[in-house]
């Protein structure tokens, strides 16, 4: 009999085939390999997914509003809120909106 590696609960064993049978004992899921570049991808993916929820948690820091509120806002909340906020402070920056002067002057006119 012969034993072939296979990949069982994270470890790599060996197995043995007969091979006058032609019965595998357990049959080989994965290999050593195959299993250690899956476990390396989650580990990549789970750093990534760390460091977005550290910036979507900045961001949210930044919004003025409560923290009572901000941390318990989802991704897509923080994201819209960020763009609102950002539209609201162009908007108040850029001073009086141009309509102003012209309802102004309706009243003017129509007082006199």
């Amino acid at each position: 009999m012969a034993t072939m590696p296979f990949v069982s609960e994270g470890k790599c064993v060996s197995v043995e085939w007969d091979f006058l049978q032609g019965l595998l004992a357990k049959p080989p899921t994965l290999p050593c390999l195959q299993n250690l570049r899956k476990e390396k991808s989650r580990n990549a993916a789970r750093s990534r997914r760390g460091k977005e929820n550290f910036e979507f948690f900045e961001l949210a820091k930044m919004l003025p509003l409560p923290g009572a509120i901000t941390s318990q806002l989802d991704k897509a909340s923080v994201i819209r809120l960020t763009i609102s906020y950002l539209h609201m402070r162009t908007f108040a920056s850029q001073g009086d909106p141009p309509w102003i002067p012209l309802l102004e002057g309706d009243n003017c006119s129509k007082e006199r």
